[in-house]
């Protein structure tokens, strides 16, 4: 762990935020979303076969908030690290994605997208999913703080890509509410942080924290930006653990919050897969492996991020 703020890792500026929404993507084309889906039109009739057939690949991508590694389509053209590798995977794979319209609301939570693949509503979801999240839906579904999760989705799981990124987690605190608190060694029994939902992050705390006696407060519903609001506002959450580059570029519009600590936790993070399309599964890995043995990974990566610490690439 390291309790010094490390340079910001993204490396592209973002517009600004705007409520979730479902954005399709169209012309020849794609959805793309704020909780949204996005679909992958094929050039020429490929051999993957896709939930709405004709060479169409339907694509969940949660894109509602304006910060990095996730896509962001809260401008007028998506853009993002996701974007741009699941785009060349798709070129890779004979698919090509195209931007569209608006089709409406839809909930962040990652449980919630990650269901449109199980189901097969949707092909693909890309949304900072860590493939620990089923293991995590077992271990903890009959604990009364999650609320009696539906462990009986970990028996029918969606298929995880390769890892396509490594995901730490940055401590973020109101140091105007709570000056002395200037890393995670200084929380204490009964102190609370919060969390994302569903998120990487919220695992970490509940295996690494809450044994010692911290609370935790999760946040479930609306932007991602909600767990930063209540660590400014409320004076009974003394921080937010968070995605790294994600808390980077949230906090740095909130002069009250500062990163006190980073959590090298190296997760891996990847896209989910319809279950019952193993041939797509294996086309994004196929791509992916390409991509990195050829170094557009690498290129990719490079475009958004200055630190190296999330690529996967050794």
């Amino acid at each position: 762990m390291q309790t010094a703020h490390r340079p910001s890792k993204t490396n592209q500026p973002e517009p600004e935020s705007r409520p979730s929404r479902w954005i399709p993507l169209v012309a020849a084309g794609v959805l793309l979303a704020a909780g949204a889906i996005g679909a992958v039109v094929a050039l020429s009739g490929g051999a993957v076969k896709t939930v709405a057939g004709d060479g169409i690949l339907t694509v969940d991508f949660r894109t509602d908030f304006a910060a990095l590694p996730y896509s962001n389509t809260t401008g007028d053209t998506a853009i993002g690290f996701e974007v741009d590798i699941l785009s060349e995977a798709a070129t890779r794979s004979e698919l090509v994605m195209e931007p569209a319209e608006s089709l409406g609301e839809f909930s962040p939570a990652a449980l919630h997208h990650l269901w449109l693949a199980e189901k097969g509503d949707v092909d693909v979801v890309a949304q900072g999913l860590f493939p620990g999240l089923y293991a995590y839906l077992e271990a903890y579904a009959d604990d009364e703080q999650f609320r009696g999760i539906d462990a009986a989705r970990a028996q029918s799981p969606a298929l995880f890509t390769d890892p396509y990124y490594l995901e730490d987690f940055g401590f973020a605190v109101n140091v105007e509410l709570h000056p002395e608190i200037r890393s995670l060694a200084d929380l204490e029994a009964g102190m609370t942080v919060a969390t994302y939902e569903d998120a990487a992050a919220d695992l970490w705390v509940v295996e690494n924290l809450v044994p010692n006696g911290i609370d935790v407060s999760r946040v479930t519903n609306g932007s991602v930006l909600s767990p930063l609001s209540a660590a400014a506002l409320a004076g009974n959450v003394v921080g937010v653990i968070h995605s790294l580059p994600v808390i980077e570029v949230l906090a740095a519009d909130i002069p009250e919050i500062e990163i006190v600590d980073v959590i090298d936790a190296d997760v891996p993070v990847a896209f989910a897969v319809d279950p019952s399309n193993e041939s797509l599964h294996e086309a994004l890995n196929e791509a992916l492996a390409g991509m990195v043995a050829d170094g557009t990974y690498q290129t990719i990566y490079d475009r958004w991020f200055t630190n190296p610490a999330g690529s996967v690439v050794p």
